[in-house]
Order: C-alpha cells, then structure tokens, then sequence
C-alpha cells in the first residue's frame, strides 16, 4: 500500500490498520486466487473477470466464501514483492483477484425478496 500514489486517506487508514496487527484488505483469508494475462492481450481483463466469475460459482456450491479483491490488483501492481508472492510471470499482468476463505457466519434464512419482473424474449 505504501507505493501508491498518491497516498489516498484509504491507504493512510490501511496501513495504519496493518501497523497495529490488523489486515483490512484480506482480512484473515484462507487463500487469495489470482487471474495473470498477458500485458498486451486485448481480451485479458474480459477472460479474467469471467474465469474469476465460474470460480466463484464453484467456490460457493462447495461451500467456500469469496470475495473479489480490486484493491489487491492495485497493489499487486505496485509492488513488486508481492508480484514475486503470487509468482506472477514476466510479460503478464494481474487483472482480476479474489480472496477465499471459510465465512465466520452461516444464514439460516434466504432474506424475503420480491417476485422477479423480468420479460423474456
């Protein structure tokens, strides 16, 4: 987060976070899933943001938690440490990140929703 620039009031509030022992980026997450492509390719972000989107699917049915992690692709960006982290290969860039994990809550109840109003063609 400290190679962002300019520092938003965001970074200031999570590296302060981090300093005292609190992650409020991945919070606790049991794995952090990437989705690299290569730099110049026209499809990169649309492929990631779909094979990002099925796993998500996947995860779920499984019982897994995920949530997409855009703030981690900027610092992946920024950083290259964590680019050697995730062993993100030369050429290629992060373009989409999610972190997964086991939810400290269970729902009993879907919440009640209003019929759908949707027109098929």
């Amino acid at each position: 987060m400290k190679g962002i620039q300019p520092m938003t009031p965001f970074a200031q509030r999570m590296i302060a976070a981090w300093d005292n022992g609190i992650d409020g980026i991945l919070r606790g997450a049991t794995a952090v899933a990437s989705v690299c492509a290569p730099q110049e390719s026209l499809w990169g972000p649309a492929d990631a943001a779909i094979a990002l989107t099925h796993a998500e699917l996947a995860a779920v049915a499984r019982g897994v938690g995920m949530s997409w992690a855009g703030i981690l692709i900027r610092v992946i960006a920024t950083s290259e440490p964590v680019r050697q982290w995730l062993q993100v290969p030369e050429g290629y860039t992060v373009t989409a990140a999610a972190m997964l994990g086991y939810g400290k809550y269970r729902y009993q109840r879907i919440p009640p929703r209003k019929p759908l109003s949707a027109q098929w063609m």
